[in-house]
């Protein structure tokens, strides 16, 4: 009976720790991919495509066997870039947030975001400083208008002349849905600094038009430390961001 109940929870464990991966794979990509790729829209939703990915155009070389795979087009867009602006305040108006974004995106999943932040505290308050992240991460389950992405990197924090540091993680999603509409959402998560640590869930919705997308959403960013009540530095965020 224990071993039964030993698999049960093997079993358990493996399906909340690999779920989150392995069904979007599943849902979003259950075939093989294009034959020559992904190739990134500029903008999205511009041509035929019905979101930010379109499948790359193929060339066959004239004299090659029929046998040989064919190979990506010139002008298949392989690299991508997002950046954008926004701002914060929050919701008892004791501080404000300036924030810069940025991605760098490769049509072979790799890809890069940087984010940092610079508060301000507002009626006497003391500013809580700078915060930032930067991944790495890779999208493992893609189609034209969904992207999940995963990865690790780094958090820090910049506050009354003293730094600290972690590794942070991060699980994304973006969707390109009907209408030119834009939504992401974003958990991370990690250690700051010797033994704090750093939580955030970010959800956004814009419209694209063009290369320009205009957001409105909400940043939820919690910082800790052990015997320490949590800080709470989130709130409703508006922004900018062009896609290039």
């Amino acid at each position: 009976m224990s071993g039964g109940s030993g698999d049960l929870g093997s079993l358990i464990l493996e399906i909340v720790l690999f779920a989150p991966f392995s069904l979007p794979y599943q849902l979003l990509e259950p075939g093989l991919g294009p034959p020559c790729g992904w190739s990134f829209a500029s903008p999205p939703f511009s041509g035929l495509t019905s979101g930010y990915l379109e499948p790359a155009a193929c060339v066959a070389w004239a004299g090659e066997r029929s046998d040989v795979p064919p190979r990506r087009a010139l002008g298949s867009r392989e690299v991508a870039v997002q950046a954008g602006v926004e701002g914060l305040v929050s919701i008892d108006g004791s501080y404000s947030r300036v924030q810069g974004r940025a991605r760098l995106l490769t049509a072979f999943r790799l890809e890069l975001d940087v984010a940092y932040s610079d508060y301000s505290g507002w009626w006497g308050s003391p500013s809580p400083g700078w915060l930032g992240q930067a991944h790495a991460a890779v999208r493992f389950a893609q189609s034209e208008r969904v992207q999940f992405r995963a990865g690790a990197g780094v958090r820090t924090r910049f506050v009354g002349g003293g730094a600290s540091v972690g590794v942070d993680g991060l699980y994304a999603v973006d969707a390109f849905l009907p209408a030119r509409v834009v939504t992401t959402l974003e958990l991370s998560g990690g250690s700051l600094g010797v033994n704090g640590w750093a939580w955030e869930m970010r959800s956004t919705g814009g419209y694209l038009a063009g290369p320009i997308e205009v957001y409105a959403g909400w940043d939820a960013v919690w910082l800790g430390a052990p015997r320490q009540e949590a800080q709470y530095l989130g709130g409703p965020v508006l922004g900018v961001r062009a896609y290039f």
